[in-house]
């Protein structure tokens, strides 16, 4: 499943809309996630992607595989990092053809 998120991002929203894509995960019987990000203006700190990890982590853990595509210059691997502490098959990218061939193998 791929899912394009656009706007401006505010902690509030982006747990909103991971819960909603988790919805519709399910609602799919979806086992991979290809999210592209390229289209969201974000200033978030370090502990709003932290807490944003922990919810994808809660929200996506009957996902096998999560790609996140973000622009280029804003991958800082916070969010990957807690998520894989979690024990989430989480990467971040900021190229949405090397996100799909992670998902596919």
């Amino acid at each position: 499943m791929s899912v394009k998120v656009a706007g401006t991002a505010t902690l509030g929203n982006v747990t909103a809309a991971i819960e909603s894509i988790s919805d519709e995960t399910i609602r799919h019987n979806a086992k991979r996630l290809l999210v592209d990000l390229t289209l969201v203006r974000e200033h978030l700190g370090f502990v709003d992607h932290a807490v944003i990890s922990d919810r994808a982590a809660t929200h996506y853990g009957h996902l096998e595989r999560v790609a996140s595509v973000v622009p280029s210059g804003h991958r800082r691997g916070t969010s990957e990092q807690a998520a894989q502490l979690r024990g989430m098959q989480l990467r971040v990218f900021t190229s949405r053809e090397e996100a799909a061939e992670w998902l596919e193998n």
